[in-house]
């Protein structure tokens, strides 16, 4: 069933205040990392005008020399040799791309800036065709070893051109992945894929697409997924990022066309971009990438969409860390009061049983009744409750003698019970603070201190002065 477009209007979002002071937002667990994709000009990447912005680079292995070079070898190689009618493909090689084919990464200082690698998108990998399957390893291991020279550790590779070649795509990949192994190379290959399709109907294709590749090479824990964000989503139906959020993705990939103007003429996301962004964000810690490409269309405006994002994933990463300073609040209020609630039901638990008890024992007519409270939590309720029991159930026989024993050995906790004896309970309690001082026999022992509950007060509560009402021995 078709579902109403999103109204792409009503989502946009229009910042009020230029993003250039960020000096108030503080570094937390889950700040974005801003990457862009830098126009290469004579072979190296053009990145001053970025300034101190962005530190991650988003740039090609080889250049257009090496793709130019490999096409005509393999025109060559098709229209002269005969032993590709023969489907004999021993005789084609390809060359390691030389220094004029290859981007030029020596003026990056690596320790402070992070370059993510862009495999050749021109090559068609997984076809039905042998000698294309060849070619296109040769080019994707080449350029791997080029980024593991450069220090480079993530590299993104395009997917599948037919969905049916997925099979083939796959034992690409898989030779690829081997590769890494085998070399001992520190790299992880992304595979970018768009968050969703524009076709409503099969909007998760490309979620789903992920999980056959991802099956089919053993969930590889050097492979995950670079996702790119669209402009408008043809569904209202957000499972497609509940799906995603619990999947590797190594970043967000933002193309320059999906932003739109604000009323100052700014480019901003639209809403659902942003809580998109932010989910991913709130999902992951600081090695998360957002990256920027298509930016060279604008480029007097390139530094303007860097410190947006910028503003942006640093807004996102100070809710956050609000959001989990409210939770931990709202979670130890939770837990306070469900403790509260759980004491308060042992507490009539206990109050029952020592009723039921105190009964049988007075009907007995017994001289005396010995009750031992064993380290009672120190707010003295549990004493309380047995003064007020007492008093309600022993009004018609006052000639037996009530003697009530407190064992505390906690020093702490020794002098309040002390202080509520003397100031509040008329020294009715016998003190102690072992086990082996107490010498006669006890009929009740009751506590209701359990450690787990952790239940204090910090104040000494009123108490009644009861003392007088009982006959103590």
């Amino acid at each position: 069933m078709s579902t109403a477009p999103l109204d792409i209007e009503k989502l946009s979002i229009h910042e009020n205040n230029s993003p250039t002071n960020l000096s108030f937002i503080e570094n937390s667990d889950h700040n974005g990392i801003v990457g862009a994709k830098p126009v290469i000009i004579d072979n190296k990447l053009s990145i001053s005008k970025y300034g101190d912005n962005i530190n991650v680079f988003l740039a090609p292995l080889t250049n257009h020399h090496y793709k130019y070079n490999i096409r005509n070898k393999y025109i060559n190689y098709i229209n002269n040799d005969t032993s590709i009618i023969e489907n004999k493909n021993d005789n084609f090689s390809i060359h390691k791309p030389a220094l004029q084919e290859s981007i030029d990464f020596s003026s990056i200082d690596t320790s402070n800036c992070k370059i993510i690698g862009l495999l050749s998108s021109w090559i068609d990998l997984g076809t039905k065709d042998a000698l294309i399957n060849k070619i296109s390893f040769n080019i994707i291991s080449n350029e791997i070893l080029i980024a593991h020279y450069n220090h480079i550790t993530n590299v993104v590779i395009s997917p599948p051109k037919n969905v049916n070649n997925i099979s083939n795509y796959c034992e690409i990949l898989i030779k690829l992945l081997k590769f890494i192994k085998q070399n001992n190379l520190n790299i992880t290959i992304s595979i970018s894929l768009p968050i969703i399709t524009t076709d409503d109907l099969d909007y998760l294709s490309t979620w789903e697409l992920w999980l056959k590749i991802k099956t089919l090479c053993n969930n590889n824990p050097n492979l995950n997924i670079s996702l790119a964000l669209l402009q408008s989503y043809s569904s209202e139906n957000l499972d497609f990022l509940n799906k995603w959020v619990f999947e590797p993705v190594g970043s967000l990939l933002l193309s320059s066309s999906i932003f739109l103007p604000n009323k100052f003429k700014q480019p901003v996301l639209n809403k659902l971009n942003q809580l998109i962004v932010k989910k991913f964000q709130s999902q992951t810690g600081n090695d998360f990438k957002i990256l920027l490409h298509g930016l060279e269309k604008y480029p007097d405006h390139e530094v303007t969409y860097i410190e947006y994002m910028n503003y942006i994933t640093q807004k996102i990463s100070k809710q956050l860390k609000q959001d989990t300073s409210n939770n931990n609040i709202n979670n130890c209020f939770t837990e306070s009061k469900n403790k509260e609630i759980l004491y308060s039901e042992l507490h009539s638990h206990i109050e029952q049983a020592f009723q039921t008890k105190l009964k049988t024992l007075l009907k007995l007519n017994k001289d005396a009744i010995h009750i031992l409270v064993v380290k009672p939590d120190f707010d003295g309720s549990i004493i309380k409750t047995i003064l007020k029991n007492i008093l309600e159930m022993n009004q018609n026989n006052k000639d037996t003698n009530i003697i009530i024993t407190v064992m505390e050995d906690n020093f702490i906790n020794f002098n309040k019970i002390t202080y509520l004896n003397k100031n509040k309970w008329g020294n009715i309690l016998n003190l102690v603070d072992s086990l082996e001082q107490i010498c006669q026999a006890v009929d009740i022992a009751i506590t209701d201190n359990i450690s787990d509950l952790n239940i204090q007060q910090n104040h000494i509560p009123e108490q009644e002065q009861m003392g007088e009402h009982f006959k103590f021995g």
